[in-house]
């Protein structure tokens, strides 16, 4: 007989493959392109350290099996080193459906 703590640890736990992305380089800014498979950005966070974009996602819903309502996690990481003239304290974060763009200016020499 499985017990309630057996079922919890033979739960769905998986990574998800990273998403797509697309760096695109215009002559004043740069934009990044990421595919967030979920619309929205309730689930999803970006931050920016050491010149290098980090972009996280967690959908933490639930499945039942049987009585029991166990966890699932999908969950992806993308992390992308910025070019050294981007302007990374000047983000724009936009989401439209599931793409997600980011948009860096780029530094005059």
């Amino acid at each position: 007989m499985k017990s309630l703590f057996n079922l919890a640890r033979s739960a769905s736990v998986r990574q998800e493959a990273a998403p797509r992305v697309e760096l695109i380089a215009y002559e004043t800014s740069y934009t990044v392109k990421a595919d967030i498979r979920e619309p929205g950005l309730d689930d999803v966070s970006i931050w920016i350290k050491e010149r290098v974009l980090t972009i996280t996602s967690e959908d933490r819903t639930g499945f039942t099996k049987g009585a029991v309502m166990l966890p699932r996690l999908n969950f992806f990481r993308l992390t992308l080193a910025l070019p050294d003239d981007a302007d990374e304290t000047a983000l724009s974060v936009d989401c439209a459906g599931r793409v997600l763009h980011l948009s860096f200016n780029r530094r005059t020499a």
